[in-house]
């Protein structure tokens, strides 16, 4: 399912709808075979995210609130983070800053206590927080360093920008 998935949102990103339709589809069709809501979770989130871009926010809002209950079942706090992060992406879309940034606080606050460093970078830039200026390469040094450990202090260079990000976005919040 994960596989599916994520091929779903690479075909997204190359503007192969096509493709990502049917990699969803296929996400979906594996999550219900194996009876998992975890699994589940994450292929109607991937399927919401693509009718975010494609501007189906009311059908997009329909799927993140079936894949919600799910994660909740599956105690996936990490799903739920995701539902947040495209939540805000919809939000987004709609034209409604406010909620977007709210939807987003909250996924990354998900995100950090669960120690997704990639996902918090994510949600910030779901909220409009890409153009930080303390850090410009926050989500590429997430991936980096998601790539080399996944682990907190673990000495790779990038992390202590990651961690300023990370920081600044909390300072950011803290003055709204």
């Amino acid at each position: 399912t994960q596989t599916y998935h994520n091929l779903g949102l690479a075909f997204r990103e190359l503007g192969a709808w096509l493709d990502a339709d049917e990699a969803t589809f296929q996400a979906m069709r594996h999550a219900r075979m194996v009876e998992d809501a975890g699994l589940a979770a994450i292929a109607i989130t991937g399927r919401a995210e693509l009718d975010v871009a494609r501007g189906e926010l009311d059908v997009a809002t329909r799927e993140l609130d079936r894949a919600g209950e799910l994660a909740l079942q599956a105690d996936d706090p990490i799903g739920v983070a995701e539902i947040g992060r495209v939540r805000a992406l919809a939000a987004l879309r709609r034209g409604e800053p406010g909620p977007a940034l709210a939807e987003a606080r909250v996924a990354g606050q998900i995100a950090r206590e669960q120690g997704s460093m990639l996902l918090v970078a994510e949600c910030a830039a779901a909220a409009g927080g890409s153009d930080c200026k303390c850090c410009p390469c926050a989500a590429e040094a997430a991936v980096a360093h998601e790539a080399k450990c996944g682990e907190d202090g673990c000495g790779f260079d990038d992390h202590d920008i990651l961690i300023r990000h990370v920081r600044h976005l909390d300072q950011q919040a803290e003055h709204d």
